[in-house]
């Protein structure tokens, strides 16, 4: 009889946090797995409400929350690349073939088993790897609902009205306790996001609000820079929430007398003192994805200007809602504290950006905090 291949569960999912649902698919992997990696995605991204968590922090709360479980686990970060699916399967695949390759396994005699459950459209990756086995695993339900992660951060940021003993019937005793050990530990961080969160709430109040009022919903318009010269970018560093701290392109609002050409170069004007030419202007691409913005569907025209290489670079002065204006190098341009898309549109739209997935995994084969 031929040797029964080694069986390997994936696990793919954001665990922000991990709840007694995600414990749930780990659970029934046992029954058809000798061991499970767990992919954790929007890795490598800074803390906001709606993933407060590091690659490192959700690892060990998962860790935390197994006793009991009889599954070997490893851990792998995984990049987010919000607008192209395929290269996301493609860090999925590389994922999971750099982690056989760290514990001597080859593709040749491992089945590879995608389990998780299908609660909405997000979960439409489970079709993109026809080649893998998928086994799904019944949802953890709480009064008719599936759990989501999205109520329990509710809990963190000091949003819900539920006693201790109810969130630990819906979420899992064992997984909130660990989640307010951590919450205990960084105070201020927690401070921030409940901040922004409270943030986020009242402009989607006042988004419904005016949606109600016109009779159909309606998009933000804004407009963004890239702004590039020879091997640098021009980045501000945002001094108020919503990403106080975090670097974004220049850009913001179109007011309602201006196209978005003339709200981003008011908008650079205002915010970097940098005085453009639409002669340096070498594209125009729309994003317009509407889960792109926490706060609601808000789309932008983005434009690329390109400076001479010839002339020295400009000086830059931050001003209006900008704490910190500079030139920085493509290859110093980090995902961790990018404010929210705009390291992907970076990278979308700057075919010289050096950032490569496979650098990233380096150090993280077969983690295990």
């Amino acid at each position: 009889m031929a040797e029964k291949p080694y069986k390997l569960a994936v696990f793919i999912g954001r665990f922000q946090p991990f709840h007694i649902g995600h414990r749930t698919v780990l659970e029934h992997a046992t029954t058809y797995a000798d061991s499970a990696l767990v992919i954790i995605g929007s890795a490598f991204r800074p803390r906001t409400p709606k993933n407060p968590l590091s690659f490192e922090e959700r690892a060990a709360l998962i860790t935390a929350g197994l006793p009991g479980v009889d599954l070997k686990c490893a851990f792998i970060p995984l990049i987010d690349t919000l607008y192209d699916d395929a290269a996301w399967a493609d860090n999925v695949r590389l994922a999971v073939m750099s982690h056989l390759t760290a514990i001597g396994r080859s593709p040749e005699d491992t089945e590879i088993i995608l389990t998780g459950f299908e609660k909405d459209k997000s979960s439409a990756y489970v079709r993109w790897f026809p080649e893998w086995a998928w086994a799904p695993a019944p949802g953890h339900m709480h009064d008719g609902k599936t759990v989501s992660a999205t109520d329990l951060r509710r809990v963190l940021y000091g949003q819900n009205s539920e006693t201790d003993a109810e969130l630990a019937d819906w979420f899992g005793a064992l997984q909130v306790q660990n989640l307010r050990d951590w919450a205990e530990r960084h105070p201020g961080d927690v401070a921030q996001m409940a901040a922004e969160a409270a943030y986020i709430d009242n402009a989607k109040g006042r988004i419904k609000t005016a949606t109600e009022v016109y009779g159909y919903p309606f998009a933000i318009n804004t407009a963004d820079a890239i702004i590039l010269h020879g091997d640098h970018v021009l980045l501000v560093e945002r001094a108020r929430i919503p990403g106080k701290g975090q670097y974004a392109l220049p850009g913001g609002h179109i007011d309602p007398d201006e196209t978005g050409l003339d709200a981003v170069m008011r908008e650079v004007m205002e915010e970097c003192r940098l005085d453009l030419s639409v002669d340096h202007m070498t594209q125009r691409e729309i994003f317009d994805q509407p889960g792109r913005r926490a706060r609601g569907w808000v789309r932008t025209d983005i434009f690329v200007f390109s400076l001479p290489n010839n002339e020295p670079r400009p000086p830059l002065i931050a001003g209006d809602d900008a704490a910190h204006a500079k030139w920085v190098p493509l290859r110093n341009v980090q995902p961790e504290n990018m404010y929210e898309d705009h390291f992907d549109i970076l990278q979308m739209l700057t075919p010289e950006f050096p950032f490569t997935y496979a650098e990233c995994l380096t150090g993280y084969m077969a983690y295990v905090p």
